[in-house]
């Protein structure tokens, strides 16, 4: 009885030849049916983005130059398969010099469109089907770049003289009443920590706030002088003004000390003679002051002052 069971399920290879043809034959023609289905033709939708190109050099747009479309496409089932890949990764463009007209139909251009399609795909249908075109006139203009930045430095150094952009300006063009209200492009920020070296570097500037206006050029370069600062100390005499009277006045004390951080390679160059210290009578004269406030007016540009000892000095008139 087991044998009987065992010989129903048991197939002779004559039998399991027919069944490997059939299976072959049942996929050769799913594969034929497959490629016949997409060898024909559908309508399928894609959005892509459409650029306006070749705005006139004297206009400016009031609209953003990039808009997104929903197309109605018709290609083959292979077009719509790689579709969904890559096929409109690429932006369209229309030429706007050859546009009359503030309103523009785009299935009026659908012609130079389909240009930039890939061979056997044809645009049937655009939503928005209209664009509308608004120019104004275009001024130029220039204006000073800020530095954004935060910077600090390792112990004893610091700015060896003021950063340098170059250029320190740029050319803005754009709508009027956009570009009107610009007084300043500022760099994008600028973070830089413990520097000790000097540093020379590019910025790549981006416009404020609007796709309208264009900016030239659109990189500058940055140079961060920085060295090494030492502390230095030298004494002031003070100088009194407003003495028109010609009192005999005397200064306690008659100078000041004043406490610097200067450059390392500049530090021989210090002299009295860089410094002007004064304080003012008028003070005792008209505000009744019984100190007078010491004011430091010059010192070295390539310096930095730390301290002044005192700030206030007392003093003796003699009529």
């Amino acid at each position: 009885m087991s044998q009987n069971g065992n010989s129903w399920f048991e197939i002779s290879k004559r039998d399991r030849r027919k069944i490997g043809l059939f299976m072959l034959c049942l996929l050769v023609a799913v594969a034929f049916w497959v490629v016949s289905s997409f060898a024909n033709r559908y309508s399928f939708t894609v959005k892509t983005e459409l650029i306006l190109t070749n705005i006139p050099a004297d206009k400016t747009l009031n609209v953003k130059n990039v808009e997104v479309i929903t197309m109605d496409v018709e290609g083959t089932g292979w077009q719509l398969l790689f579709s969904k890949i890559d096929i409109f990764k690429s932006p369209l463009k229309l030429d706007m010099a050859q546009i009359k007209g503030d309103n523009v139909q785009l299935m009026e251009h659908v012609d130079l469109l389909n240009h930039q399609l890939p061979e056997g795909l044809k645009i049937v249908g655009i939503s928005p089907a209209s664009i509308n075109i608004d120019f104004s006139s275009r001024i130029v203009k220039k204006v000073p770049l800020e530095i954004f930045a935060d910077i600090t430095f390792k112990k004893q150094y610091f700015y060896a003289s003021d950063l340098i952009l170059d250029p320190d300006s740029v050319t803005i063009s754009g709508p009027i009443d956009e570009v009107s209200k610009i007084k300043f492009i500022s760099t994008p920020k600028i973070t830089l920590h413990n520097l000790s070296d000097s540093i020379s570097t590019v910025i790549n500037l981006a416009p404020k706030g609007t796709q309208n206006v264009n900016i030239t050029p659109t990189a500058v370069g940055l140079k961060i002088p920085v060295e090494k600062f030492t502390e230095g100390s030298i004494d002031i005499p003070l100088t009194l003004i407003n003495n028109q009277e010609r009192f005999d006045v005397n200064l306690l004390p008659g100078k000041i000390k004043v406490k610097y951080l200067c450059p390392v390679s500049k530090y021989p160059l210090i002299d009295r003679d860089m410094f002007y210290a004064q304080v003012d009578l008028f003070q005792w004269k008209i505000q009744s002051k019984s100190r007078l406030d010491v004011k430091l007016l010059r010192s070295p540009d390539f310096i930095r002052v730390i301290k002044i000892e005192p700030q206030w000095v007392d003093f003796l008139v003699s009529k």
